[in-house]
C-alpha cells in the first residue's frame, strides 16, 4: 500500500473512531418494557430561547423530532377564540396554535425513528377546551393515536408496560387521568337509560362527575417531596413509609410543613415546577429600582415575575385541582401522570421480563385481543332463551363471555408516570438511591430543569440516568455540552430515541443487581475498564484560523467516581496540524454511562472551545483512528479531525482476603467493537491487567480497613499515598506515617505478634509474596514525637532487619535427612517465611531478630524527678527485673533496691493520643504490672497501638495489692509468660483506701490476677 493509499485508509469515514451514522437499532434490544429504556425527552419544546421572554415556534417541534427526540412537551392554555393555545403561561413568550402543533407532530414524528412518540401535556385548560383538545388529537392523529389498551398483558393481574417494538408508529398521550373504580360484578342497568342511548361509559361518567377533583392527581412539587422525606426522616432506609395525612393544623409536623411551605414561597419555588408563573407588569417604583441595581435584565424580569406569582398565588388548601374532561381522560392509556406519594412495598415491584410478542404492523393487527378496550365495557340486553347445549359448547360460551366481560387493569401502578423537577429528583436520589433504582424498573419518572435554568441552560442528566430515571427533559434550544452528551447517549442506538438502560439497573442475573449505588464510593472497588488514550495530532481544528495556539482538554463525563479532566501542552501558532502526543490512562467503573469529551481550546482566548466531540466510551473503536470534530454547538466541521490511538484494558482483581470477593466482583465490560461484528470476524481480545486488592488498617481509630488497589510494581509509598487519599487525609504527608507488616495473633495466643516496618521504596507485593499462606496484615501508623513512640517504632525496625526482608536468609532446612537449599525458599529474589517449628532458634524468638544481635530498644518512664524517661538497648531475653536494674544503672542510682520497684505496662486502645506529651485519654488505657521474670521484648511486641513502660514503687502504687498475688504465683511458675487479666472499677479501688492520685488511668484498670 502506498503512502497516499494508507492516508486515505486512515481518513476513510468507515475507519473513524465512532461512526453513529452506520448504527442501526437492534430489535432484540427493543423487546423490554418501556421502563427499561432511557427516552430522549424535550422540555418546553415550543420555546426558541429564553424561558421567560422571546418567541415560541411550532417549527421547534419539527426540529426536535427530527433529531430523534421521542417525548415533547405541550403547555396548553385556554384561547380567547375557544381553541386551546400553547405557550409558557404567565410569561412574556409568544403563543402558538394547538392544532398547528399537532399537525406538525403528525408529519415529523416518524421520519427519523418509527418508535413511539410521547406527548407530555401540561394541562391548564377548561373542560370545554380540553374536550376540543381530545377531539383534535383524534381527528389529526387518527390511527397513530393510542386510545385503548392493546395487549394481552394489559388484562392480566400483573400488567406491564409495552415494549417500544410493539408501539411502532404510535403516539401516546401523557396527562392526568380520572380514576374510576369499577366494581367487579356488573350493576343492574336502567332500561330507560339504554333506550336513551346511554352506554356504560356515559353512566360511569355520571357516577364520577362529582369526583373529578378527588380523582385528579397533580405533578409533584418540592414541598410534596419534602413532606414525604420528612415522614421518613427517623425511619430506617430499608423500611417502606407512607406519608401521613389528615394531621391537625397545630401539630408539630403541620407547623414544620407550614414553615417550610412559607420558606419555599419566599425562595420563589413556585417556578420550580412545570407550572407557569403569572404575567407581571414591570415595577416602576423607586424601591424596586434600587433593588434591581446591579442586576442583569434577565434577573430583574425573573424577580418581577416571581413576586407577582407569589402575590397572586392562592393558598394551597383552597386549590381544589384542575378538572379533567372525560374525553381527554379516555385517550390517556399507558402514560397516566400522577403525583409521587412514596415508594410501593417491595413485593409490589415486578421482576423485569422480556416481551416476546411480535410487534403489530397495522391497525388491524393491534386489535388481536377480542376484549373491550374502552374505559368501560358496553352492556348488552339479556338474550332470549335458547335450546339446551352440550357441555363443550357451554364451556366455550362461558369462556367467550368471560373474555368479553374482562376489563383492562387500568389502575395498575406501572402505567403511572411521575414528574420531578431537578431539585426534587436530587433529594430523592440522595436519600433513597436503592429504592429509586428499584422503583424505576417498572415505573416511569420524568425530570425537568429547575427554576434556576430560566435562561434555558441544562443540568447534567448522568446522575438521573444512573438512578434509572427514563425521561430527562432538556432544553433542546440550547446546544451546550449537556445536549452533546444527550445526543451521544442516543447515537449509540442509532438515534432511535430509546437506549436500553445498563443491565445492572434491571437484570437480575447481573453481578451488580441491587448492589449498584452511583453515589457510593464502593463502586470504585469493582473491576473497571482502563482506557489508554493518546491524542497524537489534529487537522484543521480551528476553522478559518491557521496560527492559533491550541491545547487539548480531555474529560470523562459520567458518574461521580469516573469524572476526570486534564489538559495537554500548548502548541504555539499552529491550528492546521498541531501535534500534541498527549498520553493518559482513564479508569472507568461504569462504562455504560461514561462519555469521552475531547475539546480543542484556544489559549490566547482564555481557553475558548473552538471544536469538540463527545462520544460514548463503550462505542470507541480501538487502534489508530480519526475522530471528526464538531463546533461548540455540536454541528459538524468540514475536515476537522483528531488523530488518536486508543487501547482498552480490563482490570482483573486478585483479592487477598476472601471477604473482599463477596463485597466486590470482577465485571466484564461490554464494548461495541467486540459485539458489533460480522459472522466471519472474531472479537479482538481485550488485555487483562492484574490488580491486587489490599486492606490497610490503622488510618481510623476503630481499625476500619481501607481498600487499596495495587499493581505488581507499586511501592509502599504509593500504597500509603492511596490509603491516605481513600481515608480522606489528603493534607497528611506520607513521611508522617509508617506502614507496618504484622502477623495476626494465633488463636492460642502463645506466639508473639511479629511486626516489621516496610521501607517506602520496597515493592508492596514483595512483602505479600513472603506471607506464604500465613495470616498477616498491613497497619498504617502515625509517627509520634514522644520517646515511647520512637523507641517502639525503632524496635520494630531493628527486629525486622531494617525494614527490608531481602536480607533475610533462613538457614537450610533438614527434613527427611536431606538438606533443603536456601534458593528453593526464594521468590522474586526474596526469602519466604518457613514453618517456625523447623527453625533452630530460641523459642518465641522472631527469626529476623538474630541478625540484629538479639537486642531491641525500650523506653521506661518515671525514672526519677529529674529524669522523666530512659531509653535502653536490651537483649530480647531481658526480664522486667533486668530492665529495672539497667534503668537504675543508667540513672546512676546504684544504691536503690530494685526489688522495691515494678514495671507497669500501659497501652492505649485509641490511636489518637497526644504526640507531644505521652498522656493517654480516659477510658482508653489498659495498665498491667509485669512479673519480675516476664519477657519485656515479647510484651512490647504484642502492642497493637502506642504504649509505654512506667517505673513505679510497689509500695506507693495501686498495683501493690495485686503484686502480692503475683509473688505467690511467681513462686509456683517463675517462667509463666501468659497472664489472666480482669478489670476492676476505680470506685472499688478507692473503697479499700488506695490513693486517689491513680485515677489518671481512667474509669477502669486492667490488672493481672492469678488463678483463684
Amino acid at each position: 500500500m502506498s503512502f497516499e493509499g494508507f492516508t486515505r485508509f486512515l481518513c476513510d469515514p468507515v475507519n473513524f473512531a465512532f461512526v453513529p451514522e452506520t448504527i442501526e437499532p437492534d430489535e432484540e434490544d427493543l423487546r423490554y418494557p418501556l421502563s427499561h429504556y432511557y427516552i430522549n425527552s424535550s422540555h418546553n419544546t415550543y420555546l426558541t430561547g429564553h424561558q421567560l421572554k422571546g418567541p415560541s415556534s411550532s417549527e421547534m417541534y419539527r426540529q426536535v423530532l427530527l433529531t430523534g427526540c421521542r417525548c415533547v412537551e405541550l403547555d396548553c392554555w385556554d384561547g380567547d377564540d375557544g381553541l386551546p393555545l400553547i405557550y409558557h403561561g404567565h410569561t412574556l413568550v409568544s403563543k402558538i396554535g394547538f392544532r398547528q402543533v399537532v399537525e406538525i407532530i403528525k408529519k415529523s414524528a416518524f421520519i427519523t425513528s418509527d418508535l413511539p412518540v410521547i406527548l407530555s401535556i401540561e394541562n391548564h385548560c377548561s373542560l370545554q377546551q380540553q374536550a376540543k383538545m381530545a377531539q383534535m388529537f383524534k381527528t389529526v392523529l387518527g390511527d397513530l393515536l393510542v386510545t385503548n389498551f392493546l395487549f394481552e398483558a394489559d388484562f392480566s393481574d400483573s400488567p406491564r408496560l409495552p415494549c417500544p417494538l410493539q408501539m411502532k408508529n404510535k403516539i401516546l398521550i401523557k396527562n392526568k387521568k380520572m380514576i374510576v373504580d369499577v366494581p367487579t360484578p356488573l350493576p343492574m342497568i336502567d332500561r330507560g337509560a339504554i333506550q336513551r342511548g346511554e352506554t356504560n361509559l356515559t353512566l360511569h361518567r355520571k357516577q364520577s362527575k362529582n369526583s373529578y377533583e378527588s380523582s385528579t392527581v397533580d405533578e409533584v412539587e418540592d414541598d410534596d417531596l419534602d413532606e414525604f422525606l420528612d415522614d421518613e426522616e427517623n425511619e430506617e432506609d430499608d423500611q417502606e413509609e407512607v406519608p401521613v395525612r389528615g394531621e391537625k393544623d397545630d401539630s408539630p409536623k403541620a407547623s414544620k410543613r407550614a414553615e417550610k411551605s412559607a420558606r419555599n414561597i419566599k425562595q420563589q419555588d413556585s417556578l420550580c415546577s412545570d407550572h407557569s408563573v403569572e404575567q407581571a407588569k414591570p415595577s416602576t417604583s423607586k424601591s424596586a429600582s434600587k433593588t434591581n441595581e446591579g442586576k442583569t435584565e434577565d434577573e430583574v424580569l425573573y424577580a418581577q415575575l416571581a413576586q407577582n406569582a407569589i402575590r397572586n398565588q392562592q393558598p394551597r388548601k383552597n386549590n381544589t385541582g384542575v378538572q379533567i374532561a372525560p374525553e381527554l381522560s379516555d385517550i390517556v392509556i399507558y402514560m397516566q401522570a400522577t403525583k409521587f406519594k412514596g415508594f410501593p412495598p417491595v413485593e409490589g415491584i415486578q421482576s423485569p421480563r422480556l416481551i416476546v410478542e411480535d410487534p403489530p404492523t397495522s391497525t388491524t393487527s393491534l386489535s388481536f385481543s377480542t376484549r373491550s378496550r374502552t374505559p368501560s365495557t358496553l352492556l348488552s340486553t339479556p338474550a332470549p332463551p335458547r335450546r339446551q347445549r352440550s357441555s363443550t359448547q357451554l364451556s366455550q360460551e362461558l369462556q367467550s363471555e368471560y373474555l368479553s366481560s374482562a376489563r383492562p387493569n387500568a389502575t395498575a401502578t406501572c402505567y403511572q408516570v411521575t414528574s420531578l423537577n431537578e431539585n426534587a429528583a436530587k433529594k430523592l436520589m440522595k436519600r433513597h438511591p436503592a429504592k429509586c433504582i428499584s422503583y424505576t424498573r417498572d415505573h416511569l419518572i420524568r425530570t425537568y430543569p429547575s427554576a434556576k435554568h430560566y435562561d434555558s441552560s441544562n443540568f447534567n442528566p448522568i446522575n438521573c440516568w444512573a438512578h434509572g430515571m427514563q425521561m430527562v427533559a432538556l432544553n433542546f434550544q440550547t446546544p451546550d455540552v449537556i445536549m452533546a452528551v444527550n445526543q451521544a447517549m442516543f447515537e449509540q442506538s442509532g438515534n432511535c430515541g430509546y437506549q436500553l438502560k445498563p443491565r445492572c439497573l434491571w437484570d437480575e442475573s447481573h453481578l451488580l443487581y441491587n448492589k449498584f449505588l452511583p453515589l457510593s464510593k464502593d463502586i470504585a472497588g469493582h473491576s473497571a475498564l482502563l482506557l489508554n488514550l493518546t491524542i497524537i495530532s489534529g487537522q484543521h481544528v480551528y476553522p478559518n484560523t491557521h496560527y492559533a495556539s491550541l491545547y487539548v482538554e480531555i474529560e470523562v463525563i459520567g458518574i461521580h467516581n469516573d469524572c476526570v479532566r486534564e489538559k495537554s501542552k500548548v502548541v504555539q501558532r499552529n491550528s492546521v496540524n498541531p501535534i500534541w502526543n498527549h498520553t493518559t490512562q482513564l479508569r472507568i467503573a461504569c462504562v455504560d454511562l461514561a462519555f469521552l469529551r475531547i475539546a480543542v481550546c484556544d489559549s490566547g482566548q482564555n481557553g475558548r472551545v473552538v471544536a469538540h466531540r463527545v462520544v460514548p466510551v463503550k462505542c470507541i473503536r480501538p487502534g489508530f483512528r480519526h475522530l471528526p470534530l464538531r463546533t461548540s454547538t455540536n454541528l459538524p466541521i468540514d475536515n476537522a479531525m483528531i488523530f488518536l490511538r486508543t487501547r482498552f484494558e480490563q482490570e482483573e482483581h486478585i483479592y487477598l482476603h476472601d471477604d473482599d470477593s463477596n463485597s466486590y466482583c470482577n465485571l466484564e465490560h461490554t464494548l461495541a467493537y467486540r459485539t458489533d461484528l460480522t459472522p466471519n470476524l472474531s472479537p479482538t481480545p481485550i488485555l487483562k491487567k492484574q490488580i491486587f486488592v489490599l486492606r490497610i488498617t490503622g488510618a481510623f481509630a476503630d481499625e476500619t480497613a481501607i481498600t487499596v488497589h495495587s499493581e505488581s510494581g507499586s511501592t509502599v509509598k504509593t500504597v500509603m499515598q492511596q490509603a491516605l487519599l481513600n481515608a480522606g487525609k489528603n493534607a497528611d504527608q506520607v513521611e508522617e506515617y509508617v506502614l507496618i507488616e504484622e502477623s495476626l495473633p494465633a488463636p492460642s495466643g502463645e506466639d508473639p505478634i511479629e511486626q516489621r516496618v516496610l521501607p517506602l521504596n520496597e515493592p508492596i507485593m514483595d512483602a505479600v509474596a513472603c506471607w506464604n499462606g500465613s495470616m498477616r496484615r498491613f497497619v498504617l501508623r502515625k509517627k509520634g514525637s514522644d520517646p515511647s513512640s520512637r523507641a517502639w517504632i525503632t524496635s520494630i525496625i531493628k527486629s525486622g532487619t531494617g525494614g527490608s526482608s531481602t536480607s533475610v536468609s533462613p538457614s537450610p532446612l533438614i527434613k527427611d535427612g536431606h538438606v533443603k537449599s536456601a534458593s528453593s525458599n526464594q521468590l522474586h529474589g526474596r526469602s519466604l517465611d518457613t514453618d517456625a517449628e523447623h527453625l533452630e532458634v530460641t523459642e518465641g524468638l522472631n527469626p529476623r531478630a538474630r541478625s540484629m544481635g538479639d537486642t531491641f530498644l525500650v523506653c521506661v518512664h518515671n525514672v526519677s524527678e529529674d529524669q522523666p524517661y530512659a531509653i535502653l538497648r536490651a537483649g530480647i531475653n531481658s526480664t522486667a527485673a533486668d530492665i529495672i536494674r539497667q534503668v537504675f544503672v543508667k540513672a546512676r542510682r546504684p544504691n536503690v533496691d530494685d526489688a522495691e520497684y515494678v514495671l507497669v505496662e500501659e497501652t492505649c486502645d485509641d490511636t489518637k493520643i497526644n504526640q507531644v506529651t505521652p498522656k493517654y485519654p480516659n477510658n482508653r488505657t489498659t495498665s498491667r504490672v509485669l512479673g519480675p521474670n516476664e519477657n519485656v521484648w515479647k510484651a512490647q511486641s504484642r502492642w497493637k497501638s502506642m504504649g509505654r513502660f512506667v517505673l513505679e514503687n510497689r509500695k506507693d502504687t495501686v498495683h501493690a495489692t495485686l503484686e502480692k498475688g503475683r509473688r505467690v504465683e511467681s513462686t509456683t511458675s517463675s517462667s509463666s509468660s501468659t497472664t489472666t487479666t480482669r478489670k476492676i472499677s476505680l470506685s472499688s479501688v478507692r473503697s479499700i483506701g488506695l490513693p486517689r492520685k491513680f485515677s489518671k488511668f481512667g474509669k477502669s484498670l486492667t490488672m493481672d490476677a492469678g488463678p483463684k
